[in-house]
């Protein structure tokens, strides 16, 4: 039996007619789409990092190594190293915790489909998030705190409270299989302020103890998330 044919949604772009159902269809539309987003392709290979290019910047040309992928969660599935690379592209940004930049064609296909007065040239490159890693000591096991302390930085400025004063603006913090809360930075104890249940149950849930890691990845300006480091 002949196998099935799948394809993606009709896109109509540069002599595409469907758009990709995988990671060679990503591979396919961004040569199409390259010169448009600003990129100019020196080499593409069967290895990682997928593809060599040069990004225009406004000094010149910035070489960039790419790495192609149908969803950007695939790239941690696969096992990728982050240091290897500099830009994952792909159809679909499902994973807003990468710490490698990410472009996404599928927004900027639909895009180029709308009606606007003239092309649009350009599309927004999602940042990669910020990570910081806090130790667990036993003060902290015991009363359900993370000591933030040595990542004073880390915070807006905003968002810092006094010893008993609340902060002007709250943060949104997730507890990974906890839940999320609002908060601000307690100015006594550097922690996440009227935070000890939701964080006794998180130490809990992933079975931490001292001298363990968490790792607090800021999403956006004011949403932050706390998971288990690495190994813990």
């Amino acid at each position: 039996m002949a196998k099935k044919s799948i394809v993606g949604d009709v896109i109509n772009f540069e002599g595409m007619v469907y758009g990709p159902a995988n990671e060679m269809g990503v591979v396919a539309v961004f040569a199409k789409a390259c010169h448009q987003l600003g990129f100019i392709i020196e080499e593409i290979r069967a290895e990682f990092p997928d593809c060599t290019a040069r990004k225009r910047v406004a000094r010149g040309w910035e070489r960039i190594r790419i790495e192609f992928e149908f969803k950007s969660s695939n790239f941690r599935k696969h096992g990728h190293d982050p240091e290897g690379c500099e830009l994952i592209v792909c159809w679909e940004h499902d994973w807003l915790e990468s710490t490698v930049a990410v472009l996404a064609l599928k927004p900027y296909i639909e895009q180029q489909q709308a009606n606007v007065s003239a092309p649009l040239n350009r599309v927004r490159i999602a940042d990669p998030v910020e990570i910081r890693r806090a130790t667990l000591s036993d003060g902290g096991i015991k009363n359900g705190y993370i000591n933030i302390k040595p990542i004073d930085e880390f915070w807006p400025e905003e968002c810092l409270g006094g010893n008993v004063e609340t902060a002007p603006k709250h943060l949104i913090v997730e507890f990974q299989g906890v839940g999320r809360i609002a908060t601000d930075i307690s100015g006594r104890h550097k922690t996440f302020r009227g935070a000890h249940r939701e964080i006794r149950e998180f130490f809990g849930k992933h079975e931490l103890i001292a001298g363990q890691v968490v790792e607090i990845i800021r999403l956006t300006e004011y949403e932050y998330k706390v998971r288990p480091g690495s190994g813990a």
